[in-house]
């Protein structure tokens, strides 16, 4: 009786292991990876000797220090390192996909259930990441899912502007602009290509969809929300059509996107001087207050002597 329940329990933990295995080999522990222990790595920095001769000698007192050391990073360190990672899993589990407009009553049902579900899931994702070096994997594919998401938003609002619809595509531009903001604030601004694609669609949108007010900063009057840096050739079509479009608000918006960008003194003399030959009053105004506004000294004494 007890050999079979010893078989038993042999099995058991057997097909675990088994089960296990492939999470072990695709992930792999979290201490085999010296990026996750930080602690250990200043212990070996400072107190391990180089040569073999005298770790000898100092083992007996530098071996407990770095048990302790790697019991911190595995205990306190590298679990609050990645609180982060699992509460945005958490968030894109069960909060990202929200739909109160669409689905209301649904939403509404359901949200008990993610308000439960939301601490189970944070601990279980916060053990994974604590003892398995799933960062960098699982992040890379969420990174990839994510741009592959936000890429087939700038698809439709460039579709959307392409059959004269200007107007549904910055609305649509609007309702995705936290999602979009949030994937490039995750990616530290790295994708610039991306970053310009979406500065343009936006300045497009809003121009074509004659939401003028949304080319301006609501905090600065004389700041434009990106210069032509930020801008693809698209964009930049768009903004040299602005220059010269019918509305003075759009030339004003024009200005001040031209009138941000690093360029040379005479290019910024040359564009102060077309603005203030503007035939509307209330624009000239405006260029004479931002030359005002500006607090680079140098920079308004080459705009005046150029003018």
């Amino acid at each position: 009786m007890i050999r079979e329940r010893l078989q038993l329990r042999v099995r058991v933990l057997s097909r675990g292991l088994c089960a296990l295995a492939p999470a072990l080999l695709l992930a792999g522990c979290a201490f085999l990876n010296r990026a996750n222990t930080p602690t250990l790595n200043l212990v070996e920095e400072n107190l391990w000797p180089e040569t073999t001769a005298k770790r000898a000698v100092v083992f007996p007192l530098v071996f407990p220090i770095s048990v302790a050391a790697l019991a911190t990073d595995a205990v306190i360190i590298h679990p609050i390192s990645v609180i982060d990672d699992s509460a945005r899993d958490t968030r894109d589990a069960l909060w990202d996909d929200l739909d109160w407009n669409a689905s209301y009553m649904t939403e509404s049902v359901a949200l008990p259930w993610r308000t439960v579900g939301t601490p189970v899931i944070f601990v279980s994702d916060l053990l994974l990441r604590s003892l398995f070096d799933v960062r960098e994997n699982v992040d890379k594919a969420r990174r990839r899912e994510r741009e592959e998401q936000i890429l087939e938003i700038l698809d439709q609002i460039e579709d959307l502007i392409d059959r004269e619809r200007a107007g549904e595509a910055f609305d649509l531009l609007r309702a995705k602009e936290m999602e979009i903001n949030r994937f490039w604030y995750q990616t530290l601004g790295r994708d610039e290509e991306m970053g310009s694609r979406h500065s343009s669609l936006w300045l497009e949108a809003a121009y074509r969809g004659g939401r003028y007010e949304q080319l301006f900063a609501s905090s600065n009057p004389y700041r434009p929300l990106m210069n032509r840096k930020s801008l693809t050739e698209r964009g930049l079509g768009v903004l040299a059509e602005m220059r010269t479009a019918p509305s003075p608000t759009v030339r004003w918006a024009a200005f001040l996107i031209e009138a941000s960008s690093e360029m040379d003194p005479h290019m910024l003399g040359d564009l102060v001087r077309e603005a203030l030959r503007d035939a509307n009053p209330v624009l000239r105004h405006e260029v004479l207050g931002w030359i005002e506004s500006q607090t680079l000294w140098s920079r308004v004494e080459s705009i005046e002597n150029d003018l």
